[in-house]
């Protein structure tokens, strides 16, 4: 009786333990269950995840597209070289000077004039490179680009090396990178810069966009004429199915060595006081005050301008012809990017050609105005 009662208990007992394990068991079974379907979840999170950052990338890639196609199309790249470039008429044609973003024309000695040519792309032959002035001295530094002259008198070598600031190359340098003296023509017009090949600055990066559209009425102008001289007629005429004004010279379409028109979304004629330096050069006196002619879209907009200090980075500061700093930002054409930089100007430029670049045209006269 003893054994069996012990039997029954050692049964009982063995039984306790199986059911223990089968409920530990059946325990883990539903951990395991919850595990997997907790994987499951985290798979199917990161498979999410990674189907987010493949349409935000796709997203990225097609705004960076659409960035890029609205700056080639309306805006442009801030300059980053300016380029004094001779007019002469043994300089003709330029080469160059129709992918530059922006070209100051002004007055030099014998009424003749010359450009400093602003470029945001590295062309590989621009010029011919003439000496450096001190106006364009101030003007490249108004602008921060990277100034590029042909020498010069003592007194402006002494000026570029003593302005603060100044990033600068003199290219008459036959050891400098991209340094080009052709052959074809006689000194000093055959001093050309391969900026390709230059390496002084990178690649504009900085993008400089304008409105789109006049918010105002100008008066109607479709054709504005200048003249420094009696053998260098320049007219710039407005073509509505291309919104750019192209410029003529002495009755000729003004091309540059490659064959490519030069034309200006917008024309500026700052007029300035010029007086004949010790050396008998005209010199325009840029800090000062006086009007300026605007011309974009076919119209005319009068406004004023002042600069302040000279030799530093100061901004030409533009005001409308009521007095507000912002008229003329406002009557910017997208085409025509810098130096334009909100309410500021620099001085003088002639525009270039092709729909990927800013194109704007600027003249320094003395006191004589333009005809409309």
């Amino acid at each position: 009786m003893l054994v069996r009662t012990a039997y029954l208990e050692r049964i009982l007992r063995d039984a306790a333990l199986i059911a223990s394990i089968k409920h530990e068991r059946a325990l883990i079974e539903e951990k395991k269950k919850a595990i997997d379907e907790q994987y499951g979840r985290l798979l199917a999170l990161m498979e999410q995840e990674k189907a987010e950052y493949s349409t935000l990338l796709a997203q990225r890639q097609e705004k960076e597209k659409l960035l890029k196609e609205a700056v080639e199309k309306k805006a442009g790249y801030k300059p980053v070289y300016g380029v004094v470039i001779d007019n002469h008429s043994n300089a003709r044609p330029q080469s160059g000077l129709a992918s530059a973003s922006v070209v100051y024309e002004f007055e030099v000695e014998g009424r003749i004039t010359r450009y400093l040519a602003l470029f945001s792309v590295f062309p590989t032959k621009v010029g011919p490179i003439r000496s450096a002035r001190t106006h364009s001295i101030q003007l490249a530094l108004e602008n921060d680009v990277h100034y590029i002259y042909a020498g010069g008198s003592a007194d402006v070598v002494a000026t570029i090396r003593n302005t603060p600031g100044l990033r600068h190359t003199n290219a008459d340098n036959p050891s400098l990178p991209g340094h080009i003296r052709t052959t074809d023509r006689k000194p000093p017009h055959n001093l050309y810069i391969n900026l390709a090949q230059l390496g002084k600055e990178p690649p504009s990066r900085v993008v400089e966009v304008r409105p789109a559209f006049l918010d105002r009425e100008g008066e109607p102008c479709s054709a504005v004429y200048l003249e420094y001289n009696t053998f260098a007629k320049i007219k710039y005429q407005y073509r509505p199915a291309t919104r750019d004004y192209l410029r003529y010279l002495n009755g000729e379409v003004h091309r540059d060595a490659s064959g490519r028109e030069i034309s200006a979304r917008n024309i500026i004629i700052q007029h300035v006081p010029h007086y004949i330096d010790f050396k008998k050069r005209p010199t325009p006196n840029l800090i000062e005050s006086g009007p300026i002619d605007f011309y974009s879209m076919g119209q005319h907009f009068r406004g004023t301008w002042r600069k302040r200090q000279p030799f530093v980075k100061d901004p030409l500061l533009l005001r409308g012809r009521h007095g507000d700093r912002d008229g003329l930002r406002a009557h910017l054409d997208p085409d025509c990017a810098a130096p334009l930089r909100a309410d500021f100007f620099p001085s003088t430029r002639a525009g270039e050609s092709g729909p990927a670049l800013p194109r704007g045209a600027v003249s320094l006269l003395r006191n004589q105005g333009p005809v409309c």
